[in-house]
């Protein structure tokens, strides 16, 4: 089965929602492209690239003529592989690229080189972040140092080094509470928890390290954390480079902080 898009060529983003929206298929199952296709090598080999772990109890701790108290909790893990892809997401992949065609790392300071954009690979997971490897701040210069994909080092943004920097699905998360009951009264509380993960923080990158300091209110760490003089050890790049606008690096993939809710 090919994957086509029907989407408009002039906005990336747009597209990639296209892409990656969920269909029908003819028996009326609603299937994501991606996981039609892993589901077809599924059926096909025997084999799935789709992985779903799901556990969870639930049951009476106590009871009596009165009182009633009940515990409950779930687990739950998904991990997903592209398999395959088509030539609408190779295509896809290709206009992201030429996105960054006009960057140059001595001037660029449209803000769109600082984003993220999401791209398919076979082999990757839907949930990548994508961007350039960093080792941290020089403490000699106060510029980006970067890890080239074979290995180089060098201190020159480029979106052509582009790798897996991070993946926002969580290792894990579920919920667990209980409910208790005294004749017509009761009470009950659950809770929501998920751990692992990672998030690219866009607020950094905008308001912090690409803030426009003339225009706008700003922070104290705009000041205070960027890099100075010689032998600094910070995270942010030499405020004097505030006009180049900084690419999507690891240096900005944080560990996500659990939200958890609580009714």
């Amino acid at each position: 089965m090919e994957l086509k898009s029907d989407c408009g060529n002039d906005k990336i983003y747009t597209e990639s929602l296209c892409l990656r929206r969920a269909y029908h298929r003819p028996d009326n199952r609603l299937y994501h492209p991606f996981l039609y296709r892993i589901h077809l090598l599924q059926r096909k080999h025997g084999k799935g690239e789709k992985h779903r772990r799901r556990t969870g109890t639930a049951g009476t701790t106590y009871s009596d003529r009165n009182w009633l108290f009940q515990l409950y909790g779930s687990f739950a893990r998904n991990k997903n592989t592209i398999v395959e892809i088509s030539q609408a997401m190779r295509d896809y992949n290709k206009r992201v690229e030429e996105l960054f065609s006009g960057y140059n790392p001595e001037s660029s300071s449209d803000s769109k080189y600082a984003k993220t954009y999401l791209k398919y690979y076979e082999g990757a997971s839907l949930t990548s972040i994508y961007g350039m490897k960093s080792l941290g701040i020089s403490p000699t210069n106060g510029k980006e140092i970067y890890l080239r994909r074979n290995g180089d080092v060098t201190d020159v943004w480029s979106a052509d080094e582009w790798t897996i920097i991070g993946d926002t699905a969580p290792k894990g998360q579920g919920s667990f509470g209980y409910t208790l009951s005294y004749k017509q009264l009761s009470m009950f509380a659950s809770f929501l928890y998920t751990f692992g993960g990672d998030a690219y923080n866009n607020t950094l990158v905008s308001y912090v390290e690409n803030a426009d300091i003339k225009n706008d209110n700003v922070d104290k760490r705009v000041l205070l954390d960027r890099w100075q003089k010689p032998g600094d050890i910070t995270t942010m790049k030499d405020i004097r480079d505030r006009n180049v606008t900084t690419g999507a690096s690891s240096r900005f993939v944080q560990k996500t902080i659990p939200c958890n809710g609580v009714h």
